[in-house]
């Protein structure tokens, strides 16, 4: 019987080679889909909803609606792969080696969403922003990646080819195609260029960049070993915890 490593082949081998952020996030998706289709846990307390947030203090709501985009299913599968193509592609490209500041892009993005959805919540505007944001949140980071990629030859399905730039809006189109709601892509186009503007088409016109990678999460990426952080951005906490940190090294574990 021939000697099959499954760790160095198969499955098992793309997981692994996924860079850290982006695997970690189709990892707590894929989970709470399987969790959700097995009964282990309800959609309820999953959503965002802000009197259970604000009242019952149920803050762990704020962070599960990124993580839920409906049961196993084409739709579903779509969405993944936009998040594994392009999410890698801004990861391992763009963003190489500069892990904060990737994850500055989701909790940024994730931040304007939340804003906005609490903003409907309180009637200052439309309530338009669903209870479960992760679609948003995909379609936000396809938006940053078409932006660094907009000459990028790609092709939908094999079907069409187009430029990167024009892919959001090509897969807004299919998303409604499939019968599903345009809102959703549609605010997450929004939010991603918004996110763009402030860190790329702003600075270069001579404007400051307002998007910096806050201070506290590049000391959190770097305290939790994902990624990679350049070690001159780091504050040191004080004491000893700060002289065991300092000798961790460089370079943080992929």
């Amino acid at each position: 019987m021939p000697n099959v490593n499954t760790r160095t082949d198969g499955p098992f081998a793309w997981f692994e080679a996924l860079p850290p952020l982006t695997k970690l996030y189709m990892s707590a998706i894929f989970f709470t889909t399987v969790a959700v289709q097995i009964g282990l846990v309800s959609p309820y307390y999953l959503a965002l909803i802000w009197d259970n947030v604000l009242k019952k203090f149920e803050i762990w709501r704020l962070v599960t609606c990124f993580l839920f985009m409906g049961s196993f299913s084409f739709p579903w599968l779509m969405l993944m792969m936009l998040l594994y193509n392009h999410g890698v592609a801004l990861e391992a490209g763009i963003f190489a080696h500069r892990s904060a500041d990737y994850a500055w892009v989701y909790v940024f993005s994730a931040i304007v969403m939340l804003g906005l959805s609490l903003l409907g919540h309180a009637g200052v505007t439309p309530e338009v922003v669903p209870p479960f944001l992760t679609v948003i949140l995909v379609f936000s980071l396809l938006h940053v990646w078409s932006r660094h990629f907009k000459e990028q030859s790609v092709s939908v399905w094999g079907l069409v080819k187009m430029q990167g730039f024009y892919l959001p809006f090509a897969m807004l189109a299919l998303h409604l195609m499939l019968g599903q709601s345009i809102m959703e892509p549609a605010i997450g186009i929004l939010v991603g260029h918004l996110q763009y503007f402030f860190s790329s088409i702003y600075p270069r016109a001579g404007g400051s960049n307002l998007l910096g990678t806050p201070q506290w999460l590049i000391n959190a990426v770097a305290r939790s070993g994902i990624g990679t952080v350049n070690p001159a951005e780091v504050t040191a906490p004080m004491g000893a915890a700060a002289r065991a940190f300092q000798g961790r090294g460089r370079r943080l574990a992929d």
